[in-house]
């Protein structure tokens, strides 16, 4: 312990560091300088502040044991300083095995760095970060050709392997990865060719030349280096005399035959009225054992083939049939006719079958709607008679109405100007069933008076309708026998000799809506379709107090100059549709409504007709198959369109 110092200045003593003595009056004091049992470090020692038994404090001073140290007044256990596990603040490092990576941060309590928990990286680890995942792009080592040179797989920066540049080969030629010696190209990369009814492309042999690839079967046959696209439907136009022979309408032969299998390929049947039956020069005129051969001169016509083939088998030529009868109509054929059609099926055993009515079905009336109303049967029955002839395997060849001059006094309403309305429904249902069609109106419009005979009905002919110089071709009958032989020579050669399928397909345009009409383009026009699944925009119109609540169809004529048409819907009995012409496709601007017909004076613009189902609840009850058609007045018809008219 220090001893106290005693100063004598000014009557005080002071008691060094452990206390501060004064006298005064001879008597000695202390002032304490600190609380007892207060205690603080001085250094590595405890200092703590205790009596001296002489009423003055003091500072005792002690040394901590071992490896305490004072800390806080007291002796503690020293702790053992940390040390940084990392280099810095924010380092990065990837993990040994390059799958994460770790950061260098202070993670807990103390004053020292550490690494956080691996971090995963999908793709690895590169320089403490994650690299981004790439695709292999060959496989190292492997080799191929690129034009003249060849290239090799490489690994490229990320990792991935990749194609090296092009070297070029010396011979200037590469196969399978290796430079070849030069050869002689066969034909140019890329390129196509037809080989019998399939397709081969070019491609690099073995040699590294080019060489012609195996054969390729095409389904619909090769044309221009390439494969026919599936056979499609064709439009029958109005100005067509034969109808056109397509794969589409072959393909469609073809499924009628083979209902039928057993059908003779080389026999047909007769299936008409006068202009077929016994008397009359159809088709007889070519069989070598009628004595109506007489006279025959094809004048250049090629169908030698298809007459000897049917020569050869039935000779159906010379053949009365028991349904081709004077003044039958297809009612008629449909009702007493019917056994009669199967009993001449029966002995025939016909492939293809000459189906011709109107003439007779269009009678002779006082008013357009007798005509209209006997027009939409007419529809019904053809459609039955060539389904009994579809549905036991016979192709119908069907022939449109023939022009008739009778009955001229009747004027307006005479059978001449119902002609082409009812030709338009046989056109229309051939179209729709693809089978042949041949326009016999179309055929005899220039000849001199249609090539009528005195009674205006019936075709006129010398040497039995077999002589097809320019003087036969001036009589109705020879004219029709010129046009059904080519006829059936196209039929027969399309399905049996699998040739003369080569007319080009003229398309259907438009589908109906109102966002794409069909297209009219040109007249007559007719087209056979459903209003099922038509749209229902229009329910009412402007012309009639009716409900129009069913699906629609739409058509849009452009008309260049001013006409008189006349247009018209045949359906089935359980249908129910009608025809309306509008200036603008909207239901407020219609001209005209009919339930079978509209006729109207048309002006230069664009006019739309709207098939419609007639209903009042929108159901589809009454929707289905309809048979429209628009086509020209005739010349002399001054009483159809000479104002809007409908019925």
């Amino acid at each position: 312990m220090k001893r106290a110092l005693w100063v004598l200045a000014a009557g005080l003593a002071a008691c060094s560091d452990e206390a501060i003595v004064v006298t005064t009056g001879g008597e000695t004091t202390c002032d304490r300088v600190c609380v007892v049992g207060e205690s603080l470090c001085e250094g590595e020692k405890v200092k703590t502040c205790r009596e001296d038994g002489k009423g003055c404090v003091t500072w005792s001073v002690r040394a901590c044991e071992g490896d305490a140290v004072c800390k806080n007044g007291t002796c503690e256990a020293q702790e053992e300083a940390c040390r940084d596990e990392c280099p810095e603040m924010g380092a990065l490092e990837c993990t040994e095995d390059v799958a994460a990576f770790r950061k260098c941060s202070n993670f807990d309590d103390d004053e020292c760095l550490e690494w956080s928990a691996p971090q995963p990286c999908a793709s690895g680890c590169e320089a403490g970060q994650c690299v981004e995942a790439c695709d292999d792009a060959c496989t190292l080592g492997e080799a191929e050709c690129e034009g003249a040179g060849v290239r090799t797989c490489q690994t490229g920066s990320d990792g991935c392997t990749e194609w090296g540049p092009v070297t070029a080969c010396p011979g200037g030629k590469c196969s399978d990865g290796a430079c070849v010696e030069a050869c002689a190209d066969a034909c140019t990369m890329g390129e196509s060719a037809c080989e019998g009814a399939g397709v081969r492309m070019c491609r690099i042999g073995s040699d590294g030349c080019t060489e012609w690839g195996p054969v390729t079967a095409c389904e619909y046959g090769c044309q221009g280096g390439a494969c026919k696209s599936a056979p499609q439907a064709t439009r029958y136009l109005g100005t067509r005399i034969l109808s056109p022979m397509t794969p589409y309408v072959v393909q469609k032969m073809k499924e009628i035959s083979g209902k039928n299998a057993a059908r003779n390929d080389k026999s047909f049947i007769k299936v008409g009225d006068s202009h077929f039956a016994p008397g009359s020069v159809f088709m007889y005129c070519f069989s070598t054992s009628s004595p109506k051969h007489s006279g025959y001169n094809l004048n250049g016509l090629k169908v030698e083939d298809a007459v000897s083939a049917f020569q050869s088998s039935f000779d159906a030529f010379n053949r009365d049939s028991a349904v081709a009868v004077v003044g039958m109509t297809a009612t008629w054929l449909m009702g007493n006719g019917r056994t009669k059609l199967d009993q001449e099926l029966q002995t025939t055993n016909p492939r293809f079958a000459f189906y011709d009515y109107g003439t007779n079905d269009m009678g002779a009336y006082s008013t357009t709607t007798q005509y209209m109303a006997t027009l939409e049967k007419y529809y019904n029955k053809v459609l039955d008679g060539l389904g009994v002839l579809m549905d036991g395997g016979t192709i119908p060849l069907l022939i449109g109405t023939g022009w008739r001059t009778d009955y001229a006094s009747l004027g307006a309403t005479q059978p001449k100007h119902y002609v082409t309305t009812f030709s338009a429904v046989s056109r229309g249902i051939a179209e729709y069933y693809q089978i042949p069609f041949y326009d016999l109106q179309l055929s005899h419009s220039d000849i001199s008076g249609f090539g009528l005979g005195s009674d205006g009905v019936h075709h006129s002919a010398i040497n039995y309708g077999c002589d097809f110089t320019s003087a036969g071709l001036a009589k109705g009958a020879n004219r029709r026998n010129r046009y059904a032989i080519e006829m059936l020579a196209r039929a027969w050669r399309a399905l049996t000799l699998g040739s003369g399928a080569t007319d080009d397909i003229i398309p259907f345009e438009g589908s109906g809506t109102h966002a794409d009409p069909y297209l009219i383009t040109s007249l007559p026009y007719t087209h056979m379709a459903s209003t099922v699944g038509g749209e229902k925009k229009f329910n009412t119109y402007a012309c009639r107090t009716t409900g129009e609540y069913g699906p629609e169809r739409v058509y849009r004529l452009e008309v260049a100059s001013s006409v008189k048409i006349r247009a018209f819907a045949a359906s089935r009995t359980d249908v129910d549709v009608d025809i309306h012409l509008l200036k603008s496709l909207s239901k407020d601007a219609s001209l005209a409504c009919g339930n079978r017909w509209v006729e109207a004076t048309l002006s230069p613009g664009t006019y739309y007709f709207v098939v419609d189902t007639c209903n009042n609840d929108g159901s589809n009850t009454s929707a289905g198959t309809y048979l429209f058609g628009v086509h020209l007045c005739d010349a002399d018809d001054t009483a159809c369109g000479a104002s809007a008219t409908g019925g």
